[in-house]
């Protein structure tokens, strides 16, 4: 607990004692009104609405602690799972960074990349990505003819694609930028799909909407996400 106080204290400016007192409140079944008007001294006065977005972080982070802990348990045994990568998971701030992180390692049904891989196209892919050897067709077919191997330099071409795709998928320092990029320079674009205009209506607000995802409000998200779930 004393972790997931110390994050609360830090991200709602209060006390550690505070953050603790809370805490223990929610666990003993204590709801946000009651705390609210008659613990304040417990919470340093903190606000219903404070006290609200604190449980909803406090079982945010509990899960997440939850979670952290059955993937270290499923990766236990795992050999290529090094102490990098486990420390990686123990300090994972998110859901979506921690799951970035687990992606590579879940067993899944066999991919393009692996069928690739299975052809002897990985040492390839490893020269073509570090720029020691062209992506031409020319150079590929020639490491095909030092290697002997059995596919075509176009399938070759293709099996590299594939492995340097996925390589770039699963790693989630990549994947961790590409949010935050999207996040800070990202557009969200919504459009009517022909002939559904009637029977859509009611959404007719995002019919040609576009708006930066930095400044779309939750209540606009949330409208866009029914429309395309359930757009009747």
């Amino acid at each position: 607990m004393s972790s997931i106080a110390d994050n609360l204290s830090t991200e709602f400016s209060i006390l550690k004692k505070h953050s603790n007192n809370i805490i223990q409140l929610f666990e003993e079944g204590a709801t946000v009104p009651f705390i609210a008007r008659y613990r304040k001294e417990s919470t340093g006065g903190m606000s219903d609405m404070d006290l609200r977005s604190f449980y909803d972080r406090w079982q945010y982070l509990v899960e997440l602690g939850k979670r952290k802990e059955s993937i270290l348990s499923l990766l236990a045994d795992e050999p290529a799972v090094t102490d990098i990568i486990r420390k990686k998971i123990q300090n994972a701030t998110s859901k979506n960074e921690l799951e970035d992180l687990y992606a590579p390692f879940k067993k899944a049904r066999k991919t393009k990349a692996d069928e690739a891989r299975e052809q002897g196209l990985q040492p390839l892919a490893a020269l073509i990505w570090s720029g020691d050897r062209s992506d031409s067709v020319s150079a590929v077919s020639a490491w095909c003819k030092q290697t002997n191997s059995k596919v075509t330099p176009e399938q070759a071409l293709e099996g590299v694609v594939e492995i340097v795709s996925e390589t770039i998928a699963n790693d989630s320092d990549v994947l961790k930028q590409g949010r935050a990029e999207l996040l800070k320079n990202g557009r969200i674009i919504s459009r009517v799909l022909r002939g559904k205009k009637e029977l859509g209506e009611k959404f007719r607000d995002y019919f040609d909407y576009q708006e930066d995802i930095n400044k779309v409000p939750a209540h606009r998200l949330l409208a866009l996400f029914r429309g395309k779930k359930n757009p009747y």
